[in-house]
Formats: C-alpha cells, sequence, structure tokens
C-alpha cells in the first residue's frame, strides 16, 4: 500500500456539538469536511490559505452529495459565515472563514497546567500510604 500524506487538518472536540453536524443532514457534513480538508493549507501563487477551487462535479464525486444537497449546504455554509464564494470560469473559489484561526494548534491550548503521568503516579502512592487502617474494633471484639 502506498500512502501518500498530504498534511493534517485539525477538528475541535466541540464540533460534535455544532449545527451542521448535530441538526443537519449527514451530507452536509460531509460536504463541509471535504471542503476544509481540501482549501490550500499554504499560500501558494494562485490562492490563499483557507482557498481553494472547486467545481460540484468533484464535491458531489467524493461526498456522494446529490445536486441539491450541496447546493442547499452551499447556501447555509455562506449564511453561518462559514465560507465565502467566487464564481470563476472553471468552477468556483471557496474561502473559508477563520481558516488560520481553527487550524492553528494554539487556539486549542489550555491555559492551565495539567498533571502529567508522573505527577498522578506520585499523589496516588502518597495518597495510598496516607490511608490507617483502623482494626481496633476487631481487637475489641475478640477480646
Amino acid at each position: 500500500m502506498n500512502i501518500n500524506f498530504e498534511g493534517a487538518t485539525i477538528w475541535a472536540r466541540k464540533t460534535i456539538d455544532s449545527d451542521i453536524f448535530y441538526n443537519k443532514p449527514a451530507e452536509w457534513f460531509k460536504i463541509w469536511f471535504y471542503i476544509v480538508n481540501k482549501v490550500n493549507h499554504k499560500d501558494t501563487k494562485h490562492f490563499k490559505r483557507g482557498q481553494g477551487l472547486f467545481k460540484y462535479e468533484w464535491i458531489q464525486e467524493k461526498t456522494k452529495a446529490t445536486q441539491s444537497q450541496l447546493d442547499h449546504c452551499i447556501r447555509w455554509l455562506k449564511s453561518a459565515k462559514q465560507i465565502a464564494t467566487q464564481k470563476t470560469t472553471r468552477g468556483f473559489i471557496i474561502v473559508v472563514l477563520n481558516y488560520n484561526l481553527y487550524q492553528d494548534l494554539q487556539t486549542y491550548k489550555s491555559d492551565t497546567k495539567s498533571e502529567t503521568l508522573g505527577e498522578i503516579k506520585a499523589k496516588q502512592k502518597r495518597n495510598r500510604s496516607d490511608t490507617i487502617y483502623n482494626n481496633d474494633k476487631n481487637v475489641k471484639n475478640n477480646k
């Protein structure tokens, strides 16, 4: 098997609670996922980061969405301020709004200090040794 790595995209856990994931048809999320994964991840000669050239046929082929589903999804994504589009002679350009924000790991970095595995083990060991087993009650019953 020949694997060609072309980079990665970041998906926040809260995506599961998003309107497109939770309240819209499944094909819409497939379309959104496809768009986010196909736009440029860095600036090029023709397109900036977060932009890409698309054709309805390409999106339909990859997502198995109908023309109607795709049309409704694109309209909703535009009204939800997720994308902007521009027609061209060869298709249309999609700009994923806020792409730089959501595709930056710093956006998801926590400000709270997390405990490392070593700190957790040391804390558990200390807590176990602090526990006192009081068997005085059993000793009194034996007398």
